[in-house]
């Protein structure tokens, strides 16, 4: 019975082997991002296993954000969405209960990082580009969610300018998991404007090409941000919360 057990376990594995190993082909390079991976047959024949046990470790690829399957035309290699990032901290965030301040903390540190470089790194143009989401967002300040997503558009664009792009990958994570904050926020009235304003400084700071005041408005900006979250917060009886 004991041998029987340990088959089973060494089969239901098989897919996961698979998927791991093409995994290390797909970052080693043997397979390149947007190339057609082989027919399931084919790679059937590869491994030496049954055509379920490839299909269940495409399963497991695609869930990784690895392979995109396109109707009629077969399985491709993608990079994975950052968006998967965000999925994984929020699920963290919920389980364990995280605080909303600790989110903000972990940003501010990302941002005024950001911050710093991009106002070494960016170009007039790129800062022109920043200005533009901050006018397009003022342009929609009472629209709450074209409002709320210029917001995290604006604080995602200085990560890009920094240069970093695993920088950025946090960045667009940690402003995205406070959507929901920033629309609550704007809902009960509070920082529309502010918010804003603050916007038009940080790009005015960026062009001087100080990383060290970069940081300090963005700081300033973020925590203002966070007092105004506490503020809706206190404007009702059973507030919503993250």
């Amino acid at each position: 019975m004991g041998l029987e057990t340990d088959l089973v376990l060494a089969r239901e594995s098989f897919p996961e082997l698979i998927a791991n190993k093409l995994e290390e082909m797909i970052i080693d390079g043997t397979f390149k991002v947007e190339q057609k991976l082989p027919s399931e047959q084919s790679l059937a024949g590869d491994f030496g296993v049954s055509r379920p046990v490839i299909r269940e470790a495409m399963k497991i690829l695609k869930e990784r954000g690895l392979i995109i399957q396109k109707n009629g035309e077969g399985t491709f290699i993608c990079e994975p969405d950052s968006g998967l990032v965000t999925d994984t901290i929020n699920r963290i965030i919920h389980l364990r209960k995280i605080d909303v301040s600790d989110i903000y903390s972990v940003r501010i540190n990302l941002e005024t990082m950001a911050a710093a470089q991009a106002a070494v790194k960016a170009t007039e143009q790129e800062f022109d580009e920043l200005q533009s989401i901050n006018d397009h967002m003022r342009e929609n300040k009472n629209d709450v969610e074209k409002r709320a997503q210029d917001d995290v558009l604006f604080h995602r664009k200085i990560a890009q300018l920094s240069g970093n792009p695993l920088l950025e990958i946090f960045v667009e994570s940690m402003a995205a998991l406070l959507v929901r904050v920033v629309k609550y926020t704007l809902d009960n009235k509070v920082g529309n404007e502010e918010g804003i304003d603050y916007h038009d400084r940080i790009v005015r700071v960026l062009r001087t090409r100080d990383a060290e005041k970069a940081k300090k408005v963005v700081r300033l900006h973020l925590e203002s941000s966070q007092q105004n979250y506490k503020l809706a917060l206190s404007h009702e009886e059973n507030p919503e919360k993250l």
